[in-house]
């Protein structure tokens, strides 16, 4: 099962996943331990359990390195990207929505509730600040 901290790590995978099936208009949410997942696509999903994603985490980083050395601005990066910040604020529940520009993320924090939706623009930028720390 995820912990807080392990967000990034899983929302990549869960990304990289739903690369494969070709998902659109994603909608993620987690709330205790049930994550729920929702896309529009040839194969939709609405629900992943802990033992699922765990697996979906480790083929992905079987996969990692193999799929060619220009990085690629991918939803599995998107996803990772606003994990990284879930797990900087330490959230217990979190919902990301894909909306026509970019994402909205909301989470909860301790007993606060806040939300902000991220251009496209926004998360390249951000993903570049996260690759660069921890290069560093």
């Amino acid at each position: 099962m995820e912990q807080i901290g392990q967000y990034a790590d899983t929302l990549r995978a869960l990304g990289r996943f739903l690369e494969q099936a070709d998902a659109r208009g994603v909608e993620i949410g987690k709330e205790n331990s049930h994550w729920s997942v929702v896309w529009q696509g040839p194969a939709e999903k609405t629900s992943l359990l802990p033992f699922q994603l765990q697996a979906l985490r480790v083929v992905s980083r079987l996969n990692r390195g193999l799929e060619g050395d220009v990085p690629r601005f991918s939803l599995s990066q998107i996803l990772r990207t606003l994990g990284q910040l879930l797990d900087t604020m330490k959230a217990t529940s979190f919902a990301i929505h894909e909306v026509p520009d970019g994402f909205q993320l909301s989470a909860k924090v301790s007993d606060q509730q806040g939300g902000r939706t991220y251009a496209i623009d926004e998360i390249r930028s951000l993903a570049q600040q996260q690759l660069s720390q921890r290069i560093a």
